[in-house]
């Protein structure tokens, strides 16, 4: 028999009680997610600048960048919140996501920012990725959209975010990646490779708890302990989601043991309760980013 068909996009009409109460589910797909719109640090340029996105998509109308041009990247369609009602109607609804830089953004090459490369000629990877000089830190802002009002789109369950390629320079002590955030679920606010593979996989990330945001939520510093090059960086989602031994040696021992398994709650929004700090410089001189509410 045929496959069952996937749930609607949109909301069938509410139920009885007015609201959904059902059961959720979150989904991200960097892979499916178009980039209208690229301009991170006020660096884009004509190709990458779709002004007729930004004069006609709600986000930007109501004021969700305050600078013009937008300084941010979006990404369209980058997510699916699954959604089951009290009578056992599932919809899918879809939501955007907008990052914008805090602090000054000084990149190694702006133009790679936005989703993974491939060592293969003309292929884009599928994950999500912001390019960054050596020797700089940059505090970023993560915004869920409501592509239907533009509005915060709070995401009312848990997820989780997974952070790739956490190792320092060949030259050991001069430049390590680290990363600071808040908003992470109080009872299980991370997990590393070797919570998630164990006893296989040993993580060499460092974390280090920090004072919990206005929220109650907590804050973590991750930094790398190991060293490594571009060779280790993941191109696909299917190179590193997958059961442990369908995974290439090379994955399991060069690509597990760098990776950060972010767990936020329910509820977040992430432009307002959630900053993301990242750095690619030296331990010496590392200054941590303040709890935001």
């Amino acid at each position: 028999s045929p496959p069952p068909s996937p749930p609607p996009l949109y909301p069938p009409a509410c139920p009885p009680g007015g609201f959904f109460n059902g059961s959720n589910d979150v989904f991200f797909d960097f892979q499916g997610a178009t980039l209208p719109y690229s301009n991170l640090g006020g660096l884009g340029d004509f190709s990458t600048m779709n002004q007729t996105f930004v004069m006609t998509t709600p986000f930007f109308i109501k004021g969700g960048d305050d600078k013009y041009p937008p300084q941010g990247i979006y990404y369209k369609d980058v997510g699916r919140q699954r959604i089951e009602d009290e009578l056992g109607m599932a919809t899918l609804i879809p939501f955007d996501l907008y990052v914008v830089n805090l602090t000054e953004y000084v990149p190694n090459n702006w133009f790679r920012s936005g989703r993974s490369a491939s060592a293969s000629p003309n292929v884009t990877g599928d994950l999500g990725l912001i390019n960054l000089a050596d020797n700089q830190f940059c505090a970023f802002k993560y915004s869920f959209v409501s592509q239907a009002d533009g509005e915060p789109y709070v995401i009312n369950q848990p997820f989780s975010f997974f952070l790739f390629d956490f190792d320092t320079g060949v030259d050991e002590g001069l430049l390590t990646e680290y990363t600071e955030v808040c908003g992470l679920d109080p009872a299980n606010p991370y997990d590393l490779s070797e919570t998630l593979y164990a006893p296989f996989v040993q993580s060499s990330i460092e974390a280090i708890e920090l004072a919990d945001a206005a929220d109650g939520t907590k804050c973590f510093r991750f930094f790398a302990t190991q060293a490594g090059s571009g060779s280790n960086n993941p191109e696909f989602a299917s190179d590193v989601f997958l059961p442990l031994f369908d995974m290439t040696p090379f994955t399991i021992i060069n690509v597990l043991p760098i990776l950060l398994k972010l767990n936020f709650v329910a509820g977040l929004k992430l432009g307002t309760s959630c900053r993301y700090a990242f750095s690619w410089q030296s331990l010496a001189s590392l200054t941590p980013l303040s709890p935001v509410s």
